[in-house]
């Protein structure tokens, strides 16, 4: 069923977009057609009594929020957000704007790292994915190095699916290792990098799940009051902090700031921004998104966030093409817990990425802790202008 639905009805930061990143000059090229008088074909979203989940056609979603337009052809289809995940994988195979490879790797990872979809076989991940066998297989043992699959489901040559139990094939269990052991290693990780998933917890809830589902001491780390002042310094002030806490706010003072119960993903991020994101796989990257498009919808106009250099990741590549300049830290930042001693035990390190018209400043101060990289790019042709005494000033300091 195709029908108008109001563009601030449908959901584009519930974790449904399947693509690497979204590309800004297809998005300026499709607003300039609107403008112009085109039409573009429906987009896709599935409703669930409550939410429309956008399946397909971002880029022109945004295009339309450009514009300023307040309803978009859709087509209506009934489903939840899985199913909505489910039919993004598999959106712009054979249409829209050309998948790049790093389009097909998040995609095929999307439905590798759920609990349920993971035990596919490569061939029906392929299928749903529009890409070969073999992509899928080498991309399968790279995502289960340190998680590895204890069932694969597939379809026997009667046409039945089977499940196989796969956990231990052609591996012993390490001696000494004990199921305390392992237990203490996973604490140990999970105040950095929450381990749940929020497509797979609940079919019927809302991807966008808040900040952290446990938000108990033991499994929060925090910023040092250092890296919070320096960012403060660049800022001027903050005035939202959508990934936070009570305890957080004792140093980071925001004048707005969400909570797991009341969700940052949900509204809106007025004025500047300093976000220190929950790190789980696929939690992250609801944030991200979302950072993207508040500070293209101008409702953000400065951001900084602190985040691990995934740099293998879709939703790091996202933050590194759309922000302005990045921080690369040298070292590791040392988290804090007011319940434990010593760190969360991060195996990375981590990256500050600003989003705003001052990267000078930025680099003025956060290059006294990591490798600046200035990303100055069209995405901020907009601020053109503004921007270019800002760029020669960099470029007179990069080459002094």
């Amino acid at each position: 069923m195709t029908d108008l639905v109001p563009i601030d009805k449908i959901n584009i930061s519930g974790g449904t977009q399947s693509r690497a990143t979204l590309d800004q000059d297809t998005i300026n090229d499709y607003r300039d057609a609107l403008q112009a008088g085109a039409t573009f074909p429906p987009v896709t979203v599935f409703y669930d009594g409550s939410h429309y989940w956008l399946a397909d056609g971002f880029h022109r979603v945004h295009a339309h929020i450009m514009r300023r337009v307040s309803n978009i052809e859709a087509e209506v289809r009934q489903g939840t957000c899985r199913d909505a995940v489910l039919y993004s994988v598999g959106a712009n195979a054979s249409h829209g704007l050309r998948r790049t490879n790093a389009d097909k790797r998040r995609a095929v990872e999307t439905l590798l790292e759920d609990e349920e979809w993971g035990k596919w076989s490569d061939r029906e991940i392929a299928r749903r994915c529009g890409v070969d066998n073999s992509f899928v297989s080498r991309l399968r043992k790279a995502v289960t190095v340190d998680e590895p699959q204890s069932e694969r489901t597939y379809t026997t040559k009667h046409g039945t699916v089977a499940t196989m139990q796969v956990a231990n094939i052609g591996k012993a269990p390490p001696s000494g290792i004990t199921d305390q052991w392992r237990a203490e290693a996973a604490d140990s990780l999970a105040g950095g990098r929450e381990q749940s998933d929020p497509v797979a917890a609940n079919r019927n809830a809302p991807c966008s799940r808040p900040h952290r589902a446990d938000y108990s001491g033991d499994n929060e780390w925090y910023t040092p009051a250092r890296f919070v002042e320096m960012a403060r310094s660049v800022l001027g002030q903050i005035d939202v902090d959508p990934a936070s806490n009570d305890h957080a706010q004792k140093t980071v003072k925001a004048a707005t700031y969400y909570t797991a119960e009341t969700n940052g993903l949900d509204k809106e991020w007025n004025g500047t921004v300093w976000m220190n994101p929950p790190f789980g796989r696929g939690v992250i990257a609801l944030f991200i998104d979302k950072l993207v498009q508040e500070y293209g919808s101008g409702r953000t106009t400065e951001a900084i966030a602190l985040v691990n250099n995934n740099t293998d990741t879709g939703w790091f590549n996202s933050l590194f093409n759309h922000s302005t300049a990045v921080c690369f830290v040298k070292g590791r930042i040392p988290f804090y817990s007011p319940t434990r001693p010593g760190g969360p035990g991060l195996p990375q390190g981590q990256a500050f990425a600003y989003f705003g018209l001052k990267p000078v400043r930025f680099f003025e101060v956060f290059s006294a802790v990591g490798n600046v990289v200035n990303m100055m790019k069209p995405a901020h042709a907009a601020h053109v202008d503004e921007d270019l005494p800002l760029v020669k000033e960099w470029l007179s300091k990069a080459a002094a």
